[in-house]
């Protein structure tokens, strides 16, 4: 068991190290802690997105600028300009939390309190780039938990000393709203750390390497959906990839053209037997597709480009014509 520094009386002086959405929110109750301040603010570069290849400033950029805090957003840390501008921020500790880049030992050496992240998983599960989507895809059952880590930074990915961990059921999140809610817990998990690293009573107990999972990035052949798999699997990956890439699936009624479509909610339906995976069927209530066991019933879909829409506004929109019963297949 590793012990945190001795801690110290007078402010502990930090930089920040994040980029999305989860940091941002990590970031405001940070700021917000009455032990420490902040120095200043290290997350990537704006991006280009979009058709007209719009400079994007990311959340947590924005959310430094709300809190007026210096922002320094380097295409790489390692270099010596990097390192020379860490240095001349003088922290006395660094936090990171969804920073997207690996940072290397000679500016993990720079705070003599050290480096700590905040972690979107109980490691050593779900190590890496995509912790949240992976264990929700991966953990389809009703009891299914997930969690937040507070662990030391080293230079091998996600692999330092834990500090604290707090559980979360996952129940029916999908990846958006339960990246919200474990950047609130781990925001204020980090700053109870944070208090006890402070006071010098902090500890950290190392992972067991053996038991590590990873949890790689999501990609578009993350939204394919194989129909042979089960109902259950298949409803929580629609929850995993939301809001980005999103299941995919093409839609195909006799006498109309093929329809992508974007599956945005689903529910686990009742046991299908006897019909094929991949089957339509339309009723009072909407659509629902056959899966390796059950029926899932789509509650809202979108077709790409378009305002999202239910499944009965979709039948009314484009599907007035076919037959209640088995009347397409999805692929």
């Amino acid at each position: 068991m590793a012990e945190a520094a001795v801690g110290q009386k007078s402010p502990i002086r930090m930089v920040f190290f994040g980029t999305p959405h989860f940091a941002a929110i990590v970031l405001e109750i940070l700021a917000a802690w009455k032990g420490g301040w902040l120095a200043g603010v290290v997350t990537q570069p704006d991006r280009q997105s979009g058709r007209g290849h719009r400079v994007i400033k990311g959340e947590c950029a924005r959310m430094a600028e709300k809190l007026e805090l210096e922002l320094y957003q380097p295409a790489s840390l390692r270099n010596d300009e990097a390192a020379e501008r860490l240095k001349a921020m003088q922290p006395d500790l660094m936090v990171v939390a969804a920073y997207g880049l690996l940072i290397p030992n000679a500016i993990l050496a720079i705070p003599p309190l050290g480096t700590i992240n905040v972690h979107a998983s109980l490691l050593p599960a779900y190590r890496g780039a995509a912790p949240i989507a992976r264990a929700i895809m991966e953990n389809w059952q009703p009891d299914a938990a997930t969690g937040v880590s507070i662990m030391e930074v080293v230079e091998a990915l996600d692999a330092g000393a834990v500090y604290a961990k707090k559980s979360v059921p996952i129940g029916r999140h999908t990846c958006q709203s339960l990246t919200d809610e474990l950047a609130r817990d781990g925001g204020r998990l980090l700053v109870a750390t944070l208090d006890e690293i402070a006071a010098g009573t902090a500890r950290s107990l190392p992972q067991d390497d053996a038991a590590a999972t990873y949890a790689r990035k999501l990609g578009k052949e993350d939204g394919i959906i194989d129909w042979s798999k089960s109902a259950g699997e298949i409803e929580a990956r629609i929850r995993g990839t939301f809001p980005w890439p999103c299941a995919h699936v093409t839609l195909e009624f006799d006498g109309l053209a093929p329809q992508p479509v974007l599956l945005y909610e689903a529910e686990v339906g009742t046991p299908c037997e006897g019909v094929s995976p991949g089957l339509v069927c339309r009723d009072r209530e909407g659509l629902k597709v056959a899966c390796g066991d059950k029926w899932l019933k789509i509650a809202r879909l979108c077709k790409p480009g378009k305002k999202e829409t239910t499944s009965r506004d979709f039948i009314n929109g484009h599907l007035r014509a076919c037959p209640q019963g088995i009347c397409g297949k999805a692929y």
